[in-house]
Order: structure tokens, then sequence, then C-alpha cells
């Protein structure tokens, strides 16, 4: 061995090396304000970066950045699209499933005074029991309900849309939580007592399925009596101006396709048409706006009428003039002091009436004359000797806000009355039928006093007391008069129907009924 070599052995040898440096201390959910617990490491994080972490010695620094400022924001971004994606996929495979079912549409509902023994029906609502409700019923409500839970997102369900269009103010078109928890059914068995306005302009029908493209075709309405009289034109005029969510209808008065439209529309009649010579999946519906007093028999259409549209929840379409809608269902009435109207009348006005029919079935006039006795109520129109013209209605309705604080409201609640700021009197429809359409204690029913003079006594109370007058204006803030659209309600339903549907046994008796006034 050469001299150089054993020399460098001998040296080696006697060199005692010291022990490995001891493995850096475990991570520890403890903080300790010297920093030396140890370094998160995240997945991705290069070795440079790990190692930056510690000294040559084996002791830990801490790094300029520390990770516990800036990673979680990332594992929050993760929690986040993760939900989004699950809830995504949710609804992918909701629509997969409503899309996959026998006719892919919300399905067609009857009505509770319904032939109880048509057999094309598939159950006695008219409706199959597996989706009764719709999209909204069994598939759609729980899985609504979960979503709220996770996220305090309202989510409409495939048939509904996210917008209240039909409303004039834009901060409040958005569906909220509190209005689609007030939703009810499209049909009166759905929702019994509701007017399901709302629930029919926020409508929209599920794509049909590709295998029934015959479900999206246009709907033909045929009008037996012509359109004039509806103030509408042929084809789809009114459904665009109306800015309808499903708009593919189309109005005729044709009488070449009484045979072949899809639905016949009339307000008191059906002329000649025979039923029996009609498709079964014809849909006839019968619109009526007057009382049964005052509208004709219909004993020959039984069997014939399959929906109604009238004044009365129990129908079909609840086919009012105006409704009034809350901007949100849990604010009826504004706490704040009330608007003073009675600040507002400058005039030595009481009562006004405008009337044109002197001789009305339910004895108004006669009360009205009763109520004069004892405050004083000035009628307009040919039946009084007050005057105020048509074609002065906008000057008429300021000489009302101006003058007058009360309202005969026998006739028209809405444009002469609730939007004049002048407190409405009403008679004829239940107080519930007035409750359900017009805003909180925003009217005076004559029900609620014994007699004429009883009601006259209050009305005093009230013109003598602006904090009482004014109690009666609390509602105005709390929303606003829609058009209740029918023509849309119509289009968008049509649309859902199914094609066996059901009928009315007898349509006069259910009109008339036993406690009806009728001619003799």
């Amino acid at each position: 061995m050469p001299p150089n070599t054993m020399h460098k052995d001998l040296l080696m040898s006697s060199v005692v090396l010291p022990p490995p440096p001891p493995p850096p201390p475990r991570t520890t959910t403890t903080t300790t304000t010297t920093h030396t617990a140890g370094i998160i490491l995240f997945p991705g994080s290069s070795s440079a970066s790990r190692q930056s972490g510690l000294t040559q010695a084996g002791t830990m620094r801490l790094s300029p950045t520390p990770p516990f400022i800036t990673r979680p924001s990332r594992s929050i971004r993760q929690i986040i699209i993760f939900v989004l994606l699950m809830v995504s996929l949710t609804l992918f495979l909701l629509m997969k499933s409503v899309s996959n079912s026998d006719d892919g549409l919300v399905n067609d509902g009857g009505n509770n005074n319904l032939n109880e023994n048509d057999d094309a029906r598939p159950d006695a609502a008219g409706r199959d029991e597996s989706t009764a409700g719709g999209v909204v019923g069994p598939i759609w409500r729980p899985l609504q309900q979960r979503i709220l839970a996770w996220t305090g997102v309202a989510v409409p369900p495939p048939d509904r849309l996210p917008q209240r269009w039909y409303l004039q103010s834009n901060v409040t078109r958005i569906v909220s939580t509190e209005v689609l928890g007030k939703l009810n059914g499209l049909w009166p068995e759905d929702s019994p007592g509701s007017d399901r306005i709302e629930e029919q302009l926020l409508h929209k029908p599920v794509a049909a399925s590709s295998n029934r493209p015959e479900m999206n075709k246009t709907r033909v309405i045929y009008v037996p009596e012509g359109l004039a009289g509806w103030g509408v034109s042929d084809g789809r005029d009114v459904f665009r101006r109306d800015n309808c969510p499903v708009d593919d209808c189309e109005l005729t008065g044709n009488k070449d396709t009484a045979m072949t439209a899809d639905a016949i529309l009339s307000k008191h009649r059906f002329g000649d048409l025979k039923r029996e010579f009609h498709p079964s999946s014809q849909i006839w519906i019968l619109y009526l706006l007057e009382s049964p007093f005052h509208t004709p028999s219909f004993s020959h259409a039984k069997g014939s009428i399959n929906w109604t549209a009238t004044y009365r929840k129990t129908v079909n379409w609840l086919a009012p003039y105006e409704k009034f809608v809350l901007h949100d269902p849990q604010v009826r009435e504004n706490t704040e002091a009330p608007l003073d109207v009675a600040a507002l009348k400058t005039g030595t006005g009481k009562v006004a009436w405008f009337v044109s029919n002197c001789g009305a079935a339910n004895q108004r006039m006669n009360y009205a004359k009763e109520l004069q006795k004892y405050i004083p109520v000035d009628i307009f129109g040919s039946c009084g000797d007050k005057k105020c013209g048509r074609n002065e209605q906008p000057n008429c309705r300021d000489m009302l806000r101006r003058d007058y604080k009360f309202y005969l409201a026998f006739e028209k609640f809405w444009v002469n009355a609730l939007q004049s700021d002048i407190l409405p009197i009403v008679m004829g429809a239940p107080i519930d039928d007035y409750t359900a359409l017009a805003p909180l204690k925003s009217f005076i029913h004559v029900d609620q006093y014994g007699s004429p003079k009883e009601l006259a006594e209050y009305l005093n109370i009230l013109d003598q007391n602006a904090t009482l007058y004014n109690e009666y204006f609390r509602w105005r803030g709390t929303g606003e008069f829609i058009n209740t659209h029918f023509f849309c309600r119509l289009c968008s339903m049509l649309h859902s129907k199914r094609e066996s549907p059901s009928h009315y046994e007898d349509v006069d008796g259910w009109w008339r009924g036993d406690k009806v006034c009728r001619k003799k």
C-alpha cells in the first residue's frame, strides 16, 4: 500500500462521525408563537418549496408567505365548485327523468266538479296518480327542499319561470324563496281556495321529448262568435303583444277550423256545435264574467265543457280584470306611517258612485238610496244627477281622488277605487273573494254591517278621523296591480294538457247551483 493511502485510511478511521440529524417534528394542529411546529405541505407544491421551510441544521423557519394565509381560499373554491357541480348534475338528472316520462309535459288537471264516472281519465281529478301535481309534486319538491337547505337559494322547478315577468317593478321580478314557498298547483284540486293566477303565469311546460314532436305544435283556438267582442285579432298577435312566455298559439274565428282546432273558446254559447262530432282530445272552454242571473242556460252543453274561466276560484282559470300581487308575500302592509291620503282630499264630497244600469238584480240602487239618507252619496251617470263622461276618464279619476273619500265599487272596483286613492265599498261577491284579489284591509264590504244606516255611521266616523281612514291605505307600496293575462295562461296550459281531458257532466247545474239567483 502506498504511504499516502495508508495515511488517509488511518486518518479516516480516527474520525468519529456525528449521528444523523433527527427527523423533523410532526406537524400538529397546535400553533405556537415561535412558529417552529412545522410546515404545512399541500399537494402539488414543489420539492424546493418543501425544503425551503427547513434550515441546514434541520430546524424550522417560516416561509416568507405562510401557506395558511393563501391556501385555504383554494380549498373553499374547490368546495364551491364541487357543490355547484353536484347541483348541476342533480338538475340534469332531474330534467332527464322528466323528459323520459310518457309525454314529457306537466300533465293536465281536471276540476273538482267533474264527472266522477269519466272512464277516459286516469283518476277522478283527470291526472295520472304517479305524477299528480305535475313535476312540482313527487319528483321536484324533495329535491327543491334539499337545494334550499344546502345553499339557501330558491331554485324554481323545471316548469316554473325564474322571473315574475308580469310585474312592472324590475327589482321584484326574481322568484324569491318567499314567493316560491307560496306558490301552489295549477289546477283547482291541487290548491283548493287559491286563485292560481301567479302559478299559471309562471308556468312554462317542460319541453316535450324527441319521440313526441307533435306536443310542440302550434295550438289553434277557435272562437265561434268571432274575435271582435274579445278585442283581439286573428293569429298570434295577442300572445306576442303580451310577451307571453308560451306564445305558440293562434286565435281564429274561421269556422272551417272547428273540427281541427285544439280548443274551442266561447263566452256564452257554442252555437250549433255538437260535441259528439268533434275529437275527444279537443278542449271546450266556457268563459263567463257575468253572474248566473245574466247568463243563458247551458243545459244543451251537458258532457261538452272541459274547462271553465269565470270569477270563481273553483274553475280552471280565475278571470278577474286585475289582481293585486305582493312583492314579498310575507309583507302585506307597511309598518311605517301610512300615506296620508286624507290630507289629499280638498273637496267636500263624501261618497261617489258611477253607475249606468239602474235596475240591477242585486238591488244595489235601493241600497244606495237608503245609504243617502244618512250620508251624502253623489251618483254619476244616467242613474243620477252628476255627470262625468266616458271621454273624461282621467279627469273623473282625478276628481274622485281630490273630492271624495269613499266610492261605491259595485262594478269598477279596481280602476275607479283602489287606483284612485279612494276607499271602496263593495257588495255582491263574498268577502273572501275580494280578500283573495285585493290588498289587505283595502275595502269595506256591505255585509260587514247590518244595514245601510250602520254602514253610514261607520263612514262618518272615518270621515272625521284621518288616522283611522289612512289605515285603509297601509297596503300602498307592498305590491302592484297586474294584468292577469288570460290568453297567456290559456296558451301555456294548452301546451300542458293530456290527450283525455275531463269534462263537466252538467255545467249548467254546476254554474247555477241551488243557492244562486236565476231568472224565472
